[in-house]
């Protein structure tokens, strides 16, 4: 999947209903909204559906285009930005799993 800047495009995903493991974890088959605004202004590591794992920083949960904004700290891509520029849109639906960040 194709990630691009937040100021050039929003992400689109396509998966249903989520459940809550033990710990810091949550798994979803489509995370909502409700369930990523308590990781607001926290450091993270997102497991996606398209196999990026990355740990970033959750700026803003954004209930009327249901992502979030994250700034990426780590990545197991490749960004073309420099870290301090590297803030993107996902799709609340694009998210797998997300885990609280050991910093």
């Amino acid at each position: 999947m194709l990630r691009r800047p937040i100021e050039t495009t929003r992400l689109f995903g396509q998966f249903g209903d989520s459940f809550r493991i033990a710990g810091d974890t949550l798994i979803s088959k489509k995370m909502t909204i409700d369930e990523l605004k308590p990781w607001q202004e926290k450091t993270v590591v997102l497991h996606l559906y398209d196999g990026e794992v990355t740990t970033a920083k959750v700026d803003v949960v954004d209930a009327e285009y249901e992502d979030i904004i994250v700034s990426v700290l780590t990545s197991n891509r490749h960004y073309e930005r420099p870290r301090e520029l590297a803030r993107f849109a996902i799709r609340a639906a694009d998210i797998q799993r997300i885990d609280l960040a050991e910093v």
